[in-house]
């Protein structure tokens, strides 16, 4: 499940934008204008993954969603585009929120076209996404830990060296895991007292809440809320139907909320699904749960029609996921990095 977001009211005035720096005459940048912008996401976010190869699909729908529940968001202020000659080239997204380690997190997105005064544009919106978060720690406690992070592709180098020279540092890996379901899937046993059943619409939220509880103790945890929920709800990732869910008497104990993207498979041409939010609660951690659940969501997506699953994992995951999924038979396919600096003033 993509982290939960909510929108909190933010700013009175809205964030004067450096246009047309001395510097890059070329380029301007402007304030979101709504709903017609969000086939311009979509098209800038397409072109930048093609480059990068990140094989993912969105739709405006998609953005119109995000954007509505977004942590701590205001698009007037929060969301601004770069254009050359006139034409969108690319668009940065800030927000904030609360993690669980009590450290406060300023976020930035930023998706390009390449080659186009792409360094150039990524420099002046990282510029200002820079002083609009600055702006928005500043009405915060000064005795919260304040941190500004940004996650790309590995492959986008040119991003990672102009974050090196702005003092922001390596913290952390992520990798895009692929697992052929033509290879043999073993069958793993339920441990004894654990039973694997299917996920009624009156569970719905217990299960979503043990898995947010699964996930405290992780790096970056967003704490699930309302706003979240209904996000998730809404998202098609939401099929509840090929979950696979732990439960120990009335206990959730683990969970792999699995979905088929199948627009997104259409685009690509593949059959591919997702063993998602693999979680397993703390008291119940290396009895093999979760080694038991991902075995019959794989058979699943294979009896379903699909030739491979995909999930993602934070390397250095501290119950040992990423050498769970590889003796599963997951293979790296892509790597991100997370890059933050301390907020100074």
């Amino acid at each position: 499940m993509s982290t939960p977001k909510s929108r909190n009211n933010l700013a009175h005035k809205q964030p004067r934008l450096p246009t047309r720096a001395a510097r890059d005459p070329a380029i301007t940048l402007r304030r979101d204008r709504g709903s017609e912008d969000h086939s311009i996401i979509v098209d800038i976010s397409h072109a930048y993954w093609d480059a990068v190869g990140i094989d993912s699909l969105i739709s405006s729908e998609d953005v119109a969603r995000t954007l509505k529940y977004l942590d701590n968001f205001n698009p007037q202020n929060n969301l601004i585009f770069a254009e050359v000659a006139g034409e969108p080239v690319g668009f940065t997204r800030v927000h904030w929120h609360q993690g669980s380690n009590g450290r406060r997190i300023y976020t930035h997105l930023t998706r390009l076209i390449p080659e186009n005064e792409e360094q150039r544009v990524y420099r002046l919106l990282l510029q200002f996404a820079e002083k609009r978060l600055r702006n928005l720690a500043k009405r915060h406690s000064e005795s919260i830990p304040k941190h500004i992070s940004t996650t790309h592709a590995k492959t986008d180098r040119g991003r990672s060296a102009i974050l090196e020279e702005q003092s922001y540092l390596l913290e952390r890996h992520f990798i895009d895991m692929l697992r052929n379901l033509a290879q043999p899937i073993p069958t793993h046993p339920v441990p004894d007292g654990i039973e694997i059943r299917t996920a009624q619409p009156e569970h719905y939220r217990k299960i979503l809440a043990a898995m947010d509880e699964a996930f405290q103790d992780h790096w970056g945890h967003r704490p699930l809320t309302e706003s979240g929920i209904r996000w998730y709800f809404g998202s098609s990732q939401f099929q509840p139907e090929r979950w696979k869910v732990a439960w120990d008497g009335d206990q959730v104990v683990g969970t792999v909320l699995s979905f088929i993207d199948a627009e997104e498979n259409r685009r690509f041409k593949r059959k591919r699904g997702y063993t998602e939010d693999i979680a397993v609660r703390k008291p119940w951690r290396r009895k093999g749960v979760a080694r038991a659940l991902i075995a019959r969501s794989l058979l699943d997506l294979a009896q379903q029609g699909m030739d491979e699953a995909a999930l993602g994992v934070d390397t250095q995951n501290p119950s040992g996921a990423l050498s769970l999924y590889r003796s599963l038979g997951y293979v790296d396919v892509r790597q991100y990095v997370n890059y933050r600096k301390v907020l100074t003033f």
